[in-house]
């Protein structure tokens, strides 16, 4: 079938009544139960993502804990620990946050890193095998 010069081929859809129809359907309860779904895995992921305040440093050597430290313990003067491997490392944890103040390691990324304060944020120093963690607040509360 030819069309004249100016209609679209697609104008047969558009006097479609069925195809109309189902673009102009109303929502159905399944419509409502799915977008709840999805604006509950939104707001998990947002709380993964911003954290709380963690509870505890942990100080970890190969593997090995070392030292857990209560961040609400920590006043006043800073709080530092020294872990002694194939480098020195020194922790720091003042003002509700731990980072690596000084280390021997080449490259000193672990020293750049900056601090963490968040459930669930970590510094590694790869050369001599120490991590600082932070654990509690929200991540430990999803995960029990």
């Amino acid at each position: 079938m030819r069309k004249k010069r100016g209609e679209s081929p697609y104008d047969d859809y558009s006097r479609d009544e069925s195809l109309s129809d189902m673009y102009r359907r109303k929502p159905r309860w399944g419509d409502y139960v799915t977008v709840a779904i999805i604006g509950l895995a939104a707001a998990v992921i947002v709380l993964l993502l911003v954290g709380g305040t963690g509870d505890t440093v942990v100080i970890t050597h190969i593997g090995e804990t070392l030292e857990r430290v209560d961040l609400s313990v920590v006043s006043g003067e800073p709080y530092t620990y020294t872990v002694h491997g194939v480098y020195t490392t020194v922790v720091t944890i003042e003002n509700g946050e731990a980072y690596i103040s000084q280390s021997t390691c080449p490259g000193q990324d672990c020293v750049h890193a900056g601090a963490i304060s968040k459930a669930g944020e970590s510094i590694v120093c790869l050369p001599n095998q120490v991590s600082v963690s932070i654990e509690g607040g929200y991540l430990d509360v999803l995960s029990k």
